[in-house]
């Protein structure tokens, strides 16, 4: 054999050695940027604990309640990326100064005590703040008791892709849309925010954690509470919610809406199968919904079930419409009374007839309409506009307010 032939034979050899290294290399990246980051993050009264630097990308948070009440973690971005300085003397002047938020990022979702899961979410490089937005039995934030927490998001990325997921949930207006099974054991959930101010929640329908409790609890956020919360995740954007689902019954629900009929029911039988027990299925209603100056025109009955609402004007003005939920014990009346004395400058801050969260439709106008699909429970709704006239008097004590109920 010529040197030329041995030369080229070692070199192939080499060649083929260092392409086969290259692959193992770019493999073990792959298997590396597959892994997850984790950071562990816990509450308790009235604290966060958790590192105050971490990587960027997807994060995993580890998700603890070690402490005796409720608790949840919304992550915000902060403005201008500030310094921890600076959000420190915005709040050495004011504990209770609201921070300038440029976005909400979502986070670990409410927890029962002793309850934990993980979500992952993804940041991008910046400065952030962690905070509960819960109340005390005496109806003050956590946050303005220091269960707030600034951490800094570096350059570095520890996970460049999220986990792969067992099912996925889509948070539409205002129903869930599921795609896929839970099992039990470990399982994995995406759930698509749409970029919009829907949560999820998971709560274990189990002796008195029941679904009024979990609304009720859903409707203040005040702690104590018998319903018994295995975790979920806050508004924002795509998240991946990971817990163990022994067999049982839940709800999956948002904390804003469930009570307009945003949950779904399903059960984990022995075997560890799911057993869907919701009634999101049947046909849906149309229903116009007319607003006209200093009165509304809609039905004042309709029995429960899937509704798609569309809401039309024809006149000159504006109108904001808000749907309600109106507590047990609350008339139309009642509503209009405390909005009468506010607008007399009578104190009722004790008094709110709603229950939780209001749906907010777009504005309309003569040249545009607006329409959402929901499911409605059985009791009393209100229908009201939300503009001023132009001396400032609201349209609802004008007329523009219909009571609606369901049966």
């Amino acid at each position: 054999m010529t040197y030329f032939k041995e030369l080229s034979l070692i070199t192939t050899a080499l060649l083929f050695i260092s392409m086969l290294l290259l692959s193992c290399a770019e493999n073990e990246a792959d298997i590396s940027s597959s892994e997850p980051y984790v950071v562990d993050v816990y509450a308790a009264e009235y604290a966060f604990g958790m590192p105050s630097e971490i990587k960027s990308g997807w994060v995993t948070f580890r998700f603890d309640n070690k402490g005796k009440e409720t608790h949840v973690a919304q992550i915000y971005h902060l403005e201008g990326d500030i310094s921890f300085d600076e959000y420190r003397s915005i709040l050495s002047a004011e504990p209770r100064q609201r921070v300038p938020h440029e976005s909400v990022m979502g986070g670990p979702g409410l927890h029962t005590t002793g309850e934990s899961s993980e979500i992952t979410i993804k940041l991008e490089p910046g400065s952030y703040e962690i905070l509960c937005g819960l109340v005390t039995e005496e109806g003050e934030p956590h946050a303005y008791r220091g269960m707030r927490k600034y951490f800094v998001v570096t350059d570095e990325v520890g996970a460049e892709q999220p986990p792969k997921p067992d099912m996925r949930i889509a948070l539409d207006e205002y129903h869930l849309t599921i795609d896929g099974e839970l099992q039990g054991g470990s399982q994995t959930v995406e759930i698509d925010g749409h970029h919009t101010d829907f949560d999820l929640h998971l709560v274990t329908l189990e002796g008195a954690s029941t679904v009024d409790e979990a609304f009720d609890y859903f409707s203040d956020l005040r702690d104590p509470t018998r319903a018994k919360i295995l975790g979920g995740v806050e508004e924002g954007h795509t998240s991946y919610l990971t817990l163990h689902i022994t067999p049982g019954d839940y709800i999956w629900s948002s904390q804003e809406y469930g009570h307009f009929g945003m949950y779904e029911k399903f059960a984990i039988s022995p075997e560890g199968k799911q057993i869907l027990k919701g009634d999101a299925s049947g046909d849906t209603e149309q229903i116009d919904v007319r607003v006209k100056e200093n009165a509304i025109e809609a039905p004042g009955e309709l029995f429960s079930g899937n509704k798609k609402v569309a809401f039309h004007t024809d006149d000159s003005q504006t109108h904001q419409l808000r749907f309600a939920s109106l507590k047990e014990d609350f008339t139309r009346e009642d509503y209009l009374k405390i909005m009468q004395d506010r607008q007399d400058g009578i104190s009722n801050n004790d008094e709110w007839p709603f229950k939780g969260y209001l749906i907010n439709v777009d504005p309309i106008t003569a040249d545009n309409s607006e329409s959402f699909t929901l499911r409605l429970e059985s009791g009393n709704y209100l229908l009201y506009c939300a503009e001023d006239d132009q001396e400032g008097v609201p349209h609802r004590l004008s007329g523009e307010m219909k009571s609606i109920s369901v049966k």
